[in-house]
């Protein structure tokens, strides 16, 4: 089985000359894709919440697009100081069976331990809808790679984009 560990780049030499054969390839990422396994507590003296139609005035200081796309990228979640929503977590990818994160946290907020509380009470807005919860990131990540970790993510596959 695979570790998680970032594989060799040889590994994926056969598919850049496909790709490549029809004309240069100008852009690669790649990273590791995670499913959540048991729930992690997440303590940071705050809380997230669910962000709905009512309450979607938080994210126009901070996450206007998220706002402007609420209904496609929800459930959102959010973490709101000083009257804005700080760190959001929202469907970056959504189906009818499974939801990917994608996460965002404004500078001044970040090392805070507020994405992992996003990420994690995303998870259960996700799950509340029957729907499963992944997380995936680049290689180069390494703040997103952290949260991962912090939440005891479980590798299943890698990602690779190449343009």
């Amino acid at each position: 089985g695979w570790d998680g560990q970032q594989p060799a780049t040889a590994l994926y030499d056969s598919m850049r000359a496909a790709v490549a054969w029809e004309g240069p390839i100008v852009d690669e990422t790649s990273g590791p894709a995670y499913r959540f396994g048991d729930g992690v507590d997440i303590p940071t003296g705050t809380d997230a919440r669910v962000i709905n139609a009512a309450s979607a005035h938080l994210l126009e200081s901070n996450f206007p697009y998220t706002r402007s796309v609420l209904a496609l990228r929800s459930p959102v979640v959010g973490v709101v100081a000083d009257g804005a929503v700080v760190s959001a977590c929202y469907c970056a990818r959504k189906r009818a069976k499974a939801c990917e994160a994608g996460v965002d946290t404004i500078e001044p907020y970040r090392g805070r331990g507020f994405a992992a509380l996003v990420v994690s009470a995303w998870r259960g807005a996700v799950e509340t809808e029957g729907r499963e919860p992944l997380y995936s990131t680049s290689w180069d990540n390494l703040a997103s790679r952290a949260v991962a970790a912090k939440l005891r993510l479980i590798p299943y596959a890698e990602t690779l984009s190449l343009r």
